[in-house]
C-alpha cells in the first residue's frame, strides 16, 4: 500500500499533484473527471485537457514545488516526534 503525500490540489478539485510515500524521484499528477482525450499508442500516452486547466496545474506545481522535497521530512519528522512522545510517556508510568 503506498501513501500519498499532497504535493498541490486543484481549487475546483480538478487535479491532484503528489508524491508517493519513500519515492522522492516520480510526480504523479490525477485528474478527475476532465479529460478531453486520452490515446495511448506504441508506449506514448497523450492526454488532451482544457488549456484553463493546464494553466492552473502548471501554477500550482511552481508555487507548491518545494513541498516536493519537504513533505516526506516533514512526515518522518512527526513520526520520530510521536515516538519520542510515546518512549517519554512510558518512562512517566
Amino acid at each position: 500500500m503506498s501513501m500519498k503525500l499532497p504535493i498541490a490540489i486543484d481549487e475546483k478539485e480538478q487535479f491532484e499533484i503528489y508524491q508517493e510515500f519513500l519515492n522522492q524521484t516520480t510526480v504523479f499528477i490525477k485528474f478527475e473527471n476532465l479529460l478531453k482525450s486520452i490515446r495511448i499508442e506504441d508506449g506514448t500516452l497523450t492526454l488532451g485537457i482544457p488549456i484553463e486547466l493546464l494553466d492552473r496545474l502548471t501554477e500550482a506545481w511552481l508555487k507548491d514545488r518545494h513541498k516536493f522535497e519537504t513533505e516526506l521530512v516533514d512526515f518522518v519528522t512527526e513520526i520520530e516526534t510521536a515516538m519520542e512522545d510515546l518512549k517519554m510517556g512510558e518512562k512517566e508510568n
